[in-house]
Parts: C-alpha cells; sequence; structure tokens
C-alpha cells in the first residue's frame, strides 16, 4: 500500500534524489580516508541527473501503489474497498410459502338423468281380449276381413308394460318431463286413458288422457316427474277406452295397435340407481387475498410475480359413485400464454384424491380483483360428472369437497409496492490505508478529494441513503464526513438487469476536505440507513421489482488529486550511515545546482543521531530553502526555478557525523503564494539536480 516511504519519495523528491542518485540508502566516507597525499582543497563532481516525477513513481516498483495519473498527469491517490456493505433484496418481500387458496364443498342434490326413451303399445287383439265387451269380442272373427267397427265404451280394459325400459332401476326425480305420444293404427276414431302405475312406489299415478284420436293420428300428452319416484317395473293401465265405430266396414287387423312412445327429458333427480349424462354439477368462483409481509413487517402490494417453484397440491374427497373432475382455473396465472387449469379426477370407486401440480414458471397478475388492484388471485372451482357406462347410485347425502394449496412456493421476481421502509446499515469499519498522510506534520489540506461509494445493485426501488462515516487518525483524533442524502442508483425495469452507479461525496455535499486532511489513517467508521421509495407510493405503470438474486452491492473508491495546500507541514525520516575514520578532513561543503518543476518549497534540516539512545550530536544542519515552481493562479504549472545552494560541515560537524549511526532528517514543504495555490503534482512536472562536494583536507594528520 502507498506508505510513509512512498509519500516520502514523491514530496522530498530532493531528498530522494541526494540518495537514489548514488543508488543507496547509506552514507559510506571511508574511501576518503587511509594513505591518501590530500590536496588543500579538492571539488568532486558527485551526480547529475534529469527527472520527472513520474521516475520517482517508478522507483517504488510497488504493485499495490495507488498512484496514478489521470488523462491531464495529475497525481491522484486511488483507495478501493470492493465492498463495505451488501443487502440482499429477498428480505424485502415475504411471500408465503404455503397457502390455502381455495376449500369449498359440493352437496350433489341434483344430478341430471339422461333423457330415456321407452316403448309400449296396445294390439286390437290385445284390447278386444281385454275389454270385456262383446261386440269388439266380435271383431276377431273379422281379422284380415272387413265389417263395420262398433261404437264402444268400456273401463279397465288391461295392463301394459313398456320395453327398453333401461334408463333407471330406481329413481326420485327433483323435476323433469314424462311425455306419452299416442299413434292410433286402429281404423276408427277413439279416445284413451292411460294411467302409470308402479308396484314399487304405490304412492305414483300419472294419467295421459286422449280424446278423438283420428285413425292414423297422433297425440302427445305430457305430466310433470317433480317429486315423483319411479322403478324399471312401472306399467300402464287403459283406465278408459272409446270410440264412436264405423258406420261403414273398415278392414279389420288384429295386429294394429295404439303404439305408445315414451320420452323421460329434463329429469334432474335427487336419488335413485341411474344412467347419467357428461354434466357439470357445481361451479364457483372467487378471490383469494394474499397477506404480504415487507420490511419492518409491514405490508405489502404486489402487482404480479412469477413462481419459480413450487405445486399446487389438491385433495378431493368425494361419496359420488360416479366418474367426474374437479377443476380449479386460475385465469390470471398464465404460462406461455395459457391460463392455469388443473384437473383432478375421480374414478367413482374411492372416497379421497390427491394430485399436485407444478406451478414453476406460472405469472400471476395480482392487480385483477374486484375491490383492490394487488395481491388478489381469482379462482373458479367446479365439478363435472362423465356419462355413465352403466347404473350410478346417487344419494342425497352425496358430496364433493376438496381444497387446493400452495406449497412450497418460491419465487422468482415480484412487482409491486414495496413501502417506504428503511433498513439499517450496521456499523462496520476498515483501515483507511494510506499511511503517508499521517507522516505530513502541519497544517495539510487536499482541496479536491472525492469519495464515492461504487454501488452495484438489481434491486428496482427507489431509495435514499442517509450515511454516516467518522474518521479516526493514529492519535485518536476524529473527524466527521458529514455526507448530504444521496439518490441511490438502481434499475428502473426488470430488462435493464444490473445496473453500476457512484454516489460522489465532495465538498459541495460534504466535509471531505476536513476529513481527509484529518487524516483518517487508522480507520473509518461507518453506518446509516436506506430510505425506500421517498416519494411515496407507486402503481402497476411503474411498480418496484425485486428478484430472488437481487442485491445491492456498496463499495468504496477514495480519489484523492494530489493538489497540496499547505502553508507548512514536515516530512520526518530517519537515515542509517557509517562514518568511521574521517578524521583528515577539515570540511565537506555539498554543492547543489536544482531545477524544480514541482510546485513546492522545500527546505531540509538534519541532525546527527544514534539511533540506539537517540541522543543527537551537535546542532542540526539547514539547507536553504528550494524554491518552487512557478504556477498560475490555480496551481498549475508554468516553468521551474533555478536553486544553487551548498551545505558546509564543518570539521566539529564532521566530527559529530563520525560518532553518529544515523541521520535525522526533516523537510519542510510549503505550497505557492503562503500556502493558498494548491501545489498540484503532475507525472511529467521535471526535476534536474547536479550535486558536487568540496572536500579540505587536513595534511597535520
Amino acid at each position: 500500500m502507498f506508505g510513509k516511504k512512498k509519500l516520502w519519495f514523491l514530496l522530498l523528491l530532493l531528498g530522494a534524489t541526494l540518495l537514489n542518485s548514488c543508488n543507496t540508502n547509506e552514507f559510506n566516507f571511508d574511501k576518503m580516508a587511509g594513505p591518501v597525499n590530500w590536496k588543500p582543497a579538492l571539488y568532486l563532481p558527485l551526480a547529475h541527473g534529469s527527472y520527472t516525477v513520474q521516475d520517482f513513481v517508478n522507483k517504488i516498483n510497488d504493485p499495490d501503489s495507488l498512484l496514478q495519473s489521470d488523462s491531464n498527469n495529475l497525481l491522484h491517490i486511488i483507495y478501493t474497498e470492493d465492498s463495505i456493505y451488501q443487502f440482499d433484496a429477498a428480505s424485502m418481500v415475504s411471500f408465503p410459502a404455503n397457502q390455502t387458496i381455495n376449500s369449498d364443498a359440493v352437496t350433489v342434490s341434483s344430478v341430471q338423468m339422461a333423457d330415456a326413451s321407452f316403448t309400449s303399445g296396445v294390439t286390437l287383439d290385445d284390447l278386444t281380449q281385454n275389454s270385456g265387451d262383446p261386440a269388439l269380442l266380435a271383431l276377431r272373427t273379422y281379422d284380415g276381413q272387413s265389417t263395420q267397427f262398433p261404437s264402444a265404451s268400456v273401463s279397465n280394459a288391461g295392463s301394459y308394460y313398456p320395453t327398453s325400459l333401461n334408463s333407471f332401476q330406481q329413481v326420485t326425480f327433483q323435476n323433469g318431463t314424462l311425455s306419452l305420444t299416442m299413434v292410433n293404427h286402429y281404423p276408427v276414431e277413439v279416445s284413451a286413458t292411460f294411467t302409470l302405475v308402479d308396484p314399487n312406489n304405490l304412492g305414483t299415478s300419472l294419467q295421459f288422457v286422449f280424446s278423438n284420436v283420428a285413425s292414423g293420428g297422433t297425440q302427445t300428452q305430457s305430466v310433470s316427474l317433480a317429486n315423483v319416484s319411479l322403478s324399471d317395473q312401472l306399467r300402464f293401465d287403459l283406465t278408459s277406452f272409446s270410440t264412436p265405430g264405423s258406420s261403414t266396414a273398415v278392414p279389420i287387423q288384429l295386429t294394429d295397435d295404439l303404439a305408445l312412445n315414451f320420452q323421460i327429458t329434463n329429469a334432474v333427480i335427487s336419488q335413485g340407481s341411474v344412467m347419467i349424462p357428461d354434466q357439470d354439477i357445481n361451479s364457483t368462483s372467487g378471490e383469494y387475498t394474499f397477506n404480504i409481509d415487507g420490511l419492518n413487517n409491514q405490508p405489502v402490494k404486489v402487482f404480479s410475480t412469477e413462481v419459480k417453484s413450487g405445486v399446487l397440491a389438491v385433495t378431493v374427497n368425494s361419496s359420488v359413485a360416479a366418474a367426474g373432475r374437479v377443476r380449479i382455473e386460475l385465469p390470471t396465472a398464465t404460462k406461455n400464454g395459457q391460463p392455469a387449469v388443473f384437473d383432478i379426477l375421480t374414478d367413482g370407486t374411492q372416497t379421497s384424491y390427491y394430485q399436485e401440480f407444478d406451478l414453476s414458471g406460472y405469472t400471476i397478475d395480482m392487480t385483477q380483483g374486484a375491490n383492490q388492484n394487488y395481491n388478489i388471485l381469482p379462482y373458479t372451482s367446479s365439478v363435472h360428472l362423465y356419462k355413465s357406462t352403466g347404473y350410478v347410485t346417487i344419494n342425497p347425502s352425496d358430496q364433493v369437497s376438496f381444497s387446493a394449496d400452495m406449497n412450497n412456493i418460491q419465487v422468482g421476481y415480484i412487482e409491486g409496492d414495496l413501502g417506504q421502509e428503511s433498513i439499517n446499515i450496521d456499523p462496520g469499519s476498515f483501515q483507511f490505508n494510506i499511511g503517508g498522510l499521517s507522516n505530513l506534520n502541519g497544517d495539510v489540506q487536499l482541496p479536491n478529494p472525492e469519495l464515492s461509494l461504487k454501488v452495484t445493485s438489481s434491486v428496482g426501488v427507489p431509495a435514499t441513503l442517509n450515511a454516516n462515516f467518522k474518521g479516526y487518525n493514529t492519535d485518536g483524533q476524529t473527524a466527521d464526513l458529514n455526507p448530504s442524502p444521496m439518490d441511490v442508483p438502481y434499475p428502473t425495469s426488470r430488462a435493464a438487469g444490473t445496473i453500476t452507479g457512484t454516489i460522489k461525496y465532495d465538498k459541495s455535499n460534504s466535509d471531505i476536505v476536513s476529513f481527509i486532511s484529518l487524516p483518517p489513517d487508522d480507520k473509518i467508521e461507518y453506518s446509516g440507513s436506506v430510505s425506500f421509495n421517498p416519494a411515496g407510493a407507486v402503481d402497476p405503470a411503474t411498480p418496484n421489482f425485486i428478484t430472488d438474486q437481487s442485491k445491492l452491492i456498496v463499495g468504496l473508491m477514495a480519489d484523492l488529486p494530489l493538489e497540496i495546500q499547505s502553508q507548512g507541514f514536515d516530512i520526518n525520516d530517519t537515515l542509517d550511515v557509517n562514518m568511521d575514520n574521517i578524521n583528515q578532513v577539515d570540511s565537506v561543503t555539498l554543492v547543489m545546482n536544482i531545477t524544480n518543476g514541482i510546485p513546492l518549497d522545500f527546505q531540509f534540516e538534519m541532525a546527527f543521531i544514534d539511533t540506539l539512545s537517540g541522543t543527537q550530536y551537535g546542532n542540526p544542519i539547514s539547507s536553504e530553502t528550494i524554491a518552487a515552481a512557478q504556477t498560475d493562479e490555480q496551481g498549475n504549472y508554468q516553468q521551474p526555478t533555478i536553486t544553487q545552494t551548498e551545505i558546509e560541515l564543518t570539521s566539529d560537524q564532521i566530527n559529530d557525523l563520525n560518532q553518529s549511526n544515523g541521520i535525522a532528517l526533516k523537510v519542510h514543504l510549503a505550497s505557492p503564494n503562503q500556502g493558498l495555490t494548491p501545489a498540484r503534482i503532475y507525472s511529467d512536472s521535471p526535476f534536474n539536480v547536479s550535486l558536487g562536494v568540496k572536500v579540505r583536507a587536513n595534511l597535520n594528520n
């Protein structure tokens, strides 16, 4: 990371040149001692170099360096934290995993019976034998001949039984119609009354009265079957018969009959053993209202959702001994454009049936309620009986009950109004590892820092961030960022997927200048809250949305342009030295010629010390000020300055140096215009140095 040595390289360019031009961090004067014939004075050029700030950045040689150049070559310290906060949006809605959506019971109190038809007839042979009328009996001798048909009026002319009566064995009708059509094949006009009699249901007596039916004529009479009970043992009694006879001879055929055709239509029965057709028994519709909670257990309004997984479990209990079907329809739940229809088949041999249906992939529109446009699931349920192939026993107590439950439901996405709720950001902290800032002793400001929150979001809900940041330096001092509330970037449609955006804090919306000037080189603590839907309720046209994978991830980036503004600050460091056997030197003078393209004034001071005990030898030695590069009022580099300076070490100071094993180095720096103009450090800023040494020998030693 960008530590104190690295910042020292950048800001103490002069010292860096002095040290690095010899490619060492240790002064070694051994070569100045020994059997050498010294001249009284000697000048030795040591080094010359032309550099830019980028050369010193390159000397850092650290893959973790935070230094970057922008398009104008201004250097920035860029610090990032990939993730300081993560919110799983699935917690915003608690969609019920298990829920009964429909439960109903249908009493099969009425069942349609299949239309039935059967036939019978009264032949002239039957009539002449059963009438008891001698005149009619006499007609038997004219079978196949013609004669005058006598007039007659008789009662109780026999009982007649239907054929092909196979629609029921025993039945009680709620309603229906029994129609009897009589076709007169006799050669004369007749009137007749037939009475339906059922020996198994003695209370049943239905009469059909036919009047003046011409020969070859047809007449139909109908009676209601409401509350009538019949068995397949019924008969028809000819309770009266009359005819005016004929005035002339007519053909007599004993096989001629009164043909009787019976029809049972629109019959609804309450009980019995019958043949039944396809029929709907009962149908109900309604709507189920989901209670759906969101953040802080507050209700939310869901407009639409997609089922990722789950089943519709249907249980049917039936006492009906007929094959049938229970159907559950969810008209607003669609898959591939088709509404959800689920059928549970019953075969009439069991009393309980259970079936599960996969709901995966169904999209549910929950806005189609009668009184509200959210959290509603309309449904329709129906019971259907199939056409029977045999007799089915129907009882008045027959019942079909069923329930439909949504089980183990997981949703893929939800659209709705998720409410004006808030979440708290749990307190946390991270180390702000830009340690070199803490080594700048003095009033130092970076006037244009920025702290950005990098937001990665697939949470489709508008939100406002109220953040708290408190910085701590290594001395325990604190500073608050005091940022303004900021809108959180978010995707505006599910099609947008995951978006990235930035919340930027600068000096216009926070106290970031004083916050960074602390500096917070120990740690930064953070907390806060996120408030959703700050503008209020939303509608189905512009809904909130989340998916089961929606997340809000917040990272951090600090962008600190190296624009240093200070009336003066110090950098301190200690260098190791080895100064043995230089007692033949009276004085040493360092000669420097510096061309400075960096807009900072430099002045450095060095003291010779024992690094183990902390003892200082002699007084500190100070340099002249190395003038800053010339800038405009905004601190932009204009041209370099040239400074020539000498630093002389007297024999006493050389003796101090000989006793020491280290140099305590303090560099004092200031930005232009008495600290009012920022010093902008560009990677291409020039810095040239020529370094030499003057040595005066002590020839007496």
